[in-house]
């Protein structure tokens, strides 16, 4: 089930003040339009009627997803005070065989719930993000670029015998690139990871 409370937001131009939904966690498998509505920002945007201005409200959630068995605790920024401290859910038999993630920004959250829906495992797919920003493309990591999982492509049998995997990083002018690399790649990766 998910949870939301009302809180009053005010516009920085015209100073109108309006009632925003946040949603404290999303269960959505029970409420579908959820996923949607984080896919198009539209959980943490809102437009004044007033104004027209539209204004990001950024905070944390749970996104619970029964469906494909993952909990992602999501905050819109990584605090600087940040300290991991793990939880145990062992004992919990409803929970068993679930993910679960921390997660920070918005594409992050998106990629992840992207990584998870398909089935894969975001160990792997994380340590060749690192490796293809530290150690194949050096300059990413200078001028600081993020990279976003893309897609898997099993068809393609002229890249690799079993096909690819796709990353996505945006340029310094926001220009969208694709990398591509063989699938079995992620398949070693998925080997050592275990």
């Amino acid at each position: 089930m998910s949870k939301v409370h009302k809180e009053k937001i005010e516009c920085i131009h015209c100073k109108a003040k309006r009632m925003f939904d946040i949603w404290d966690s999303m269960n959505v498998n029970l409420d579908r339009e959820l996923r949607e509505k984080v896919f198009n920002d539209e959980v943490f945007l809102y437009t004044y009627p007033k104004c027209d201005h539209q204004t990001v409200v950024p905070y944390g959630t749970l996104y619970h997803d029964v469906k494909h068995r993952f909990l992602l605790f999501f905050d819109f920024f990584k605090p600087d005070d940040f300290n991991y401290k793990p939880i145990d859910v062992s004992n919990e038999p409803r929970v068993k065989n679930y993910t679960f993630r921390h997660v920070t920004g918005i594409w992050r959250l998106k990629e992840k719930i992207v990584i998870l829906e398909q089935e894969l495992n975001d160990v792997p797919i994380g340590r060749m993000k690192y490796m293809i920003k530290h150690e194949l493309h050096l300059e990413m990591a200078e001028k600081n670029f993020e990279i976003y999982f893309g897609e898997i492509h099993l068809s393609d049998k002229e890249t690799s015998e079993q096909g690819f995997i796709s990353f996505v990083y945006f340029d310094e002018n926001d220009g969208a690139f694709s990398l591509q690399y063989p699938l079995e790649s992620y398949v070693e990766q998925c080997e050592v990871c275990e």
